[in-house]
């Protein structure tokens, strides 16, 4: 795929990990990072919303529309 880079592989193989709950540890083993806190600062994101979040914010904006 043209203008793929591994670093966007290794990016997203770290986010669905991530999302499926898989500890930080093991996504680090899996990165074939020595320390936990690389993949926390480089791969691994905040979480700025999560689903209980989501659903809230879903119902606020169907009760605006309807």
């Amino acid at each position: 795929m043209e203008g793929l880079v591994s670093h966007m592989l290794r990016k997203t193989v770290a986010s669905f990990l991530d999302d499926a709950d898989v500890s930080t540890r093991k996504i680090s083993d899996q990165l074939g990072h020595s320390k936990v806190s690389m993949t926390q600062d480089r791969y691994l994101g905040r979480k700025l919303t999560d689903r209980q979040t989501a659903d809230v914010l879903e119902k606020l904006m169907e009760s605006e529309e309807g």
